[in-house]
């Protein structure tokens, strides 16, 4: 094994710079792609469920932010009444119900909805009831994040 690699003669470089040897770029590049599976793994580690959390809140007609603990991977909302309410996830924009966000959703008195995410990306709840009070139970898969 020759101890020099021979570089091929090609465009001269500018003044100053110097020719990289084959080797360290080849390490550079294997480095980002391990650094770049690296992350591809923690991804789909990320969609493994860790456990669950369940929770029963009082609601008025004033916003109620519910921040999980953990992120949640998914969550159903129950709404055991006696008022219609209003639910937003992780963004409350529109809580009121104005019309500029497809999330808000009025849930009637009996309903459930399911929301579920492929990662755990569910970081807060904003809620409310429509008109004076509701009692709404929360049951959420929570993800590994």
């Amino acid at each position: 094994m020759p101890s020099e690699i021979s570089l091929p003669q090609g465009t001269p470089l500018p003044e100053g710079w110097e020719r990289v040897d084959p080797r360290i770029l080849q390490f550079v590049m294997q480095a980002a792609q391990v650094g770049q599976l690296v992350r591809m793994r923690r991804l789909e580690e990320s969609k493994r469920v860790k456990g669950s959390d369940s929770d029963t809140l009082s609601l008025t007609t004033g916003v109620t932010r519910y921040k999980c603990f953990e992120p949640w991977a998914s969550v159903t909302i129950i709404n055991d009444g006696p008022d219609s309410i209003y639910h937003e996830i992780n963004d409350p924009k529109d809580i009121y119900n104005t019309g500029t966000s497809i999330r808000a959703a009025k849930l009637q008195s009996g309903e459930s909805f399911t929301f579920n995410a492929e990662y755990p990306t569910i970081r807060s709840l904003y809620l409310r009831a429509v008109s004076s009070t509701a009692s709404v139970r929360l049951k959420a898969k929570v993800g590994q994040a």
